[in-house]
């Protein structure tokens, strides 16, 4: 009987610890009453910890609490790595550190973190020497190089962002430096530095909004806005333009300014003064134009111009670009009354990109287009010159003729005659002749002459102007005769008291 109890307190006792025993091990089915921190599946010691399917690890947990699926070796000291032989063959991700080829380049040293649909890796990212790139369908759309240059579509970017292709931004572009490339697109644009496009026509450079550049633009081309202002606080220009310097047949153009054809629109406007260095050319041909005439009463016309000098309202009308100082020139609607062709109406903005702004109606004057109005004055002027100087000619002829019939001055052609002919007393020429005014009589005589006289002798035979000449030899002489009335006068000319020469001069209004 001893014997049978002791039997069943050992059974209980086996049946005790097997089933501790049993309660120490993780169910295939799950477990309950487990204790975070007190249960777990691991080691105790310096041992590492292996997964296996089909006998094979697939999952590595190191002993330095580095974990590895596909792989048991740790990438540059990292805490996860994942290796795959090839892409995965449905969609996913996957993360290689072995040797991998993908779209024809082989990455062998740095981790590829790639996606992959239905077999076939639709694009990845990795470092490669240094850089991180991004790959989409076969091609490297974005680069960030070790150094912080951004290349999009650029395989070695050489600026902070370096684009292959167009750019175009909602809001505004701020730029410090320069901003260049091949054409550009912008909701507004604001750089302090240069703005460089030289891409290909016809869209070179492409502003939608108003833009601010504060040192100077500068385009290798074609440049089209609706409104581009230039401005400037230095001494550099706020626009420039450049032609082609020196092309043995090129004709281009720096500035282009063009009003379509439009009789209120006007090409280029300056608000101020303004200047130029090389020459200033008006379209003039020939076949450009139709009902060719010459013009008419030119003298008539331009005497009734009322030339002015006069100061500009600049207080009244401030902002408006009117320069300082006295001016000279015309009133426009005088002007208007002698030549309308030569005037233009209309409307003077103070700001000319704010057409709602202050504004002023003016009248305009061509002043070019007054040349060749005075060239045809000049020339109606000198034919009646030349009509006068032939009349005068034919009047003077006339009485030299009447002069020797009557045997006026007979006396002092004596006295001519008495002394020898030659050169060295003689007026050679008197300049001008006609004159209105002044005559220079040019005149030589012999250096050992005591004393020179010079008269001047109107038509009733008395002398005028009397002119003592000290220096002998080849000299000349300026008599005014603006003060005396028209004819003809006589200059004599004596040597040692005695007359040897004479010259006829003309005097005329």
């Amino acid at each position: 009987m001893k014997n049978v109890t002791l039997f069943k307190c050992i059974v209980i006792v086996v049946i005790t610890l097997l089933s501790n025993a049993l309660s120490a091990q993780w169910s295939l089915t799950g477990n309950s009453g487990t204790t975070p921190g007190t249960n777990f599946i691991g080691t105790t010691d310096s041992k590492e910890l292996k997964f296996k399917t089909s006998n094979a690890e697939r999952m590595h947990i190191g002993a330095d609490g580095f974990v590895g699926i596909g792989t048991t070796t740790s990438i540059n000291g990292s805490r996860f790595g994942l290796s795959v032989s090839s892409v995965f063959s449905n969609a996913g991700m996957y993360i290689n550190s072995n040797s991998q080829t993908i779209f024809g380049v082989t990455y062998t040293t740095k981790p590829t973190y790639g996606y992959a649909i239905n077999g076939i890796s639709k694009g990845y990212h990795c470092l490669d020497n240094g850089n991180w790139k991004l790959n989409l369908n076969g091609a490297d759309k974005l680069l960030v190089k070790e150094n912080g240059d951004v290349g999009i579509g650029i395989s070695n970017p050489t600026q902070r962002l370096d684009v292959d292709g167009g750019g175009k931004f909602a809001g505004s572009l701020t730029a410090s430096g320069a901003i260049s490339g091949a054409s550009g697109s912008f909701g507004g644009l604001y750089a302090d530095g240069y703005v460089t496009f030289d891409g290909t026509y016809p869209q070179k450079f492409t502003v939608n909004m108003e833009s601010r550049i504060n040192e100077s633009l500068y385009v290798d081309g074609l440049l089209t806005g609706e409104q581009i202002h230039g401005f400037t606080n230095n001494s550099g220009p706020g626009v420039t333009g450049k032609a082609v310097y020196n092309h043995p047949t090129l004709s281009s153009m720096g500035v282009f300014g063009s009003n379509n054809s439009s009789p209120n629109a006007y090409g280029v406007v300056c608000q101020g003064s303004g200047y130029y260095t090389g020459n200033w050319f008006q379209l003039s041909d020939r076949k450009l134009k139709k009902d060719v005439q010459p013009i008419q009463n030119a003298i008539s016309r331009i005497m009734q111009l009322k030339p002015k000098s006069y100061n500009y309202e600049i207080d009244t009308y401030t902002g408006y670009g009117l320069p300082e100082g006295k001016q000279l020139g015309f009133i426009a609607q005088e002007v208007k009354e002698v030549f309308p062709e030569l005037t233009k109406e209309t409307i003077h903005h103070k700001d000319p990109s704010n057409s709602e702004g202050d504004k002023i109606d003016v009248t305009m004057v061509n002043y070019i287009g007054l040349i060749p109005v005075l060239t045809s004055a000049i020339q109606e002027q000198e034919i009646k010159i030349n009509e006068q100087n032939g009349m005068l000619k034919v009047q003077l002829e006339r009485i030299e003729k009447l002069e020797q019939l009557l045997g006026i001055n007979q006396d002092n052609e004596d006295k001519v005659s008495d002394i020898p002919k030659t050169s060295d007393n003689k007026i050679q020429n008197c300049i001008p002749n006609p004159t209105s005014g002044a005559t220079e009589i040019q005149f030589n005589t012999v250096l050992k002459a005591e004393t020179v006289v010079l008269n001047v002798i109107d038509m009733q035979g008395q002398t005028i102007v009397s002119v003592p000449i000290v220096i002998k030899g080849k000299s000349t002489e300026t008599v005014q005769l603006g003060a005396y009335a028209t004819g003809i006068y006589t200059i004599e000319l004596y040597v040692d008291g005695i007359k040897c020469d004479t010259k006829k001069v003309v005097k005329i209004k």
